[in-house]
């Protein structure tokens, strides 16, 4: 790794400290600044004025705004995001635990996808640029980007859920499975691999594929574009002239460089 790199990286890295309070600091004072009061939206008019105030005294609501916000970055900090309001006051941890590997499970396969789809067709349209097969990869780039990701889920469940009945439309795993299978870490996909039921990990395969194609295609319009971008003006540097005119080949001298840019001195 060079120097640069390595300084490069730091930064970045450090930047990520304030770029967080930040957000964080912006998220207290949207909550604060909306209109309504979040105690008698979640537990509905009934709620008498005396049980309000005790649940606010409880929560630290009636508090100075300084004392709330230092309260707030602290258990941000701590990672204690509090209880919810509803189904019991259960803690937001536990549900964060429960969902964050579904969402997990989700946007790994999604991103590589994206990747792979993306940085393929960037290339493929750089490479033959100004023709017919550019054109309709920077036309299909624009269109599924553009396209909400809610819509177009809504497509692919109509055309392969319900028209061609070739994947499940919801749910992570097929209902009669659910009731015998085990999943302490909520990683379907993971914990069918290690009890070895492979009916499961088919079942949670099927319930994925739809929804992590659908993500996928969303998001590799942007990688098309930058992908081109980026390989056309590699294909136009002074090396890549040069190493034609020696007749050596486009991919083998993009290759080389490559390899030879991150040890070279900033």
């Amino acid at each position: 790794m060079s120097a640069s790199f390595r300084r490069f990286l730091i930064t970045r890295i450090l930047l990520t400290i304030p770029m967080v309070l930040i957000l964080i600091t912006m998220v207290f004072v949207i909550m604060r600044i909306l209109p309504g009061d979040p105690i008698r939206s979640q537990l509905g008019p009934k709620v008498s004025e005396e049980q309000a105030n005790a649940i606010r005294e409880r929560l630290g609501l009636n508090r100075p705004l300084i004392v709330q916000y230092v309260d707030f970055v602290a258990d941000m900090v701590t990672f204690n995001f509090g209880n919810a309001l509803t189904q019991g006051e259960r803690p937001i941890r536990d549900e964060l635990a429960e969902r964050l590997p579904a969402t997990m499970e989700l946007a790994i396969p999604a991103m590589l996808f994206t990747a792979c789809f993306g940085i393929l067709g960037g290339a493929v349209a750089a490479k033959y640029r100004k023709r017919f097969l550019d054109y309709g990869l920077r036309l299909f780039s624009i269109a599924v980007y553009s396209m909400p990701v809610f819509f177009m889920g809504l497509l692919f469940q109509i055309l392969f859920g319900v028209r061609i009945p070739l994947f499940p439309i919801a749910g992570r795993m097929d209902s009669l499975l659910l009731t015998t299978f085990q999943s302490p870490t909520n990683f379907y996909i993971l914990d069918a691999i290690l009890t070895r039921n492979w009916p499961a990990l088919q079942s949670a395969i099927l319930h994925l594929i739809m929804p992590a194609f659908t993500l996928g295609l969303v998001l590799c319009g942007p990688y098309i574009r930058l992908t081109r971008v980026n390989m056309i003006e590699m294909l136009q540097a002074d090396f890549i002239t040069a190493g034609r005119a020696r007749g050596l080949p486009e991919n083998r001298l993009i290759f080389k460089h490559a390899l030879r840019t991150p040890s070279s001195p900033s």
